[in-house]
């Protein structure tokens, strides 16, 4: 017996002659069967067979009737709701007054310790000016007997450094004094 195209050869088990059992009789679509290979096979791996079949069918289905319930919701859920507005911008609100003062204290602390750098700076290069006896050029306000170098900004700023100096208060300028032997001393007002 040859089987025909549309048919899968399968074999009884209790008789070894092969029979030929229609693709369609156990899945809705013949191409997977095909695909399969399947040659003389057991009642075991028919089943296997079937199953997977049922089971991509019923995906199949789950998917159409998913597509179609969300066809059916489509007027629902377009936007946000008022409330749901509401609370998101009570939430930035909160956010932005606990953030901005933070963000400008550190933006005046950083601009506060540049100014004390550059000051800092010029009364290093002056120490070195009157520490080799007037050798060089000498920075602008230095002379061989020394400077001084001073810097003011707003608003106070409390936590910064200037040498060996720190300010716990609040401060809004820095003086930086050269002495005739080329030590430095920094005071923050």
């Amino acid at each position: 017996m040859q089987p025909n195209r549309s048919t899968i050869p399968l074999m009884r088990l209790t008789q070894r002659e092969p029979f030929a059992l229609p693709c369609n009789r156990w899945a809705p679509d013949p191409r997977p069967c095909k695909a399969l290979g399947l040659g003389h096979t057991t009642r075991a791996a028919i089943a296997t067979v079937r199953k997977a079949c049922f089971v991509t069918a019923m995906r199949t289905k789950t998917q159409l009737e998913l597509l179609r319930k969300l066809r059916q919701r489509k007027g629902l859920a377009k936007c946000f709701t008022l409330v749901e507005l509401m609370i998101v911008v009570a939430i930035v609100g909160i956010l932005s007054a606990v953030a901005i003062p933070q963000f400008l204290g550190a933006r005046a602390a950083a601009a506060a310790g540049a100014k004390i750098g550059e000051q800092v700076g010029l009364a290093k290069e002056c120490a070195v000016y009157v520490a080799s006896g007037g050798v060089g050029t000498a920075a602008s306000g230095c002379s061989t007997s020394g400077g001084t170098f001073s810097s003011s900004w707003s608003p106070t700023v409390s936590g910064l450094n200037c040498l060996t100096t720190s300010s716990a208060a609040g401060a809004s300028s820095a003086t930086i004094t050269v002495g005739s032997t080329g030590a430095m001393s920094c005071v923050l007002g």
